[in-house]
């Protein structure tokens, strides 16, 4: 049997390893409560990382959206009322003009006709944005090819023949 002494030590022993014990009980709790709070700000951040997104996306959208807008109104429609002034067929010349030209909108608020990426230039000076200066510029740039000249047609060639019957159009060769 164990002497008092050894009693007692063994106590204390017990004792201090219950208390340490009990203070390692309590840290250990007071980091799991750290922990849950970390992570629900984690959470907390996430998700609203994730509205940001949103937001961000939902901008760039309506950023788009509105270049778009602008873009129609300040280049399309004069280009378009240019192309209606030039060519029988609009749609065809703008989508050609645009296959080889570019339209900007300088920090003036004027239009800049572009080939490759530069300003047109004709005679040492940037073409002007009007329909002759533009009926010009492709002319020139497009004098080995048809693809513009065709797409002005006559519009005052009548066609006469009977009235019940099919009219000979004239040949286009």
């Amino acid at each position: 049997m164990p002497d008092q002494s050894q009693q007692n030590s063994t106590a204390q022993t017990n004792e201090a390893s219950s208390n340490e014990l009990e203070t390692l009980r309590k840290e250990v709790d007071a980091l799991r409560t750290a922990n849950k709070e970390i992570l629900a700000k984690k959470d907390k951040h996430k998700n609203r990382s994730v509205e940001l997104e949103t937001t961000v996306t939902q901008l760039q959208q309506q950023l788009a959206d509105s270049k778009n807008i602008l873009t129609e109104a300040v280049v399309n429609v004069p280009l378009r009322q240019i192309s209606e002034k030039v060519s029988d067929v609009p749609d065809i010349w703008m989508k050609l003009f645009k296959e080889m030209f570019g339209v900007e909108v300088g920090k003036d608020g004027k239009l800049t006709v572009t080939a490759d990426g530069k300003p047109a230039m004709k005679g040492g000076m940037a073409v002007n944005f009007d329909h002759l200066s533009l009926s010009q510029l492709v002319t020139e740039h497009n004098s080995g090819s048809d693809d513009f000249g065709i797409l002005k047609w006559p519009t005052s060639a009548v066609c006469s023949g009977p009235l019940h019957g099919p009219s000979e159009l004239p040949s286009l060769d």
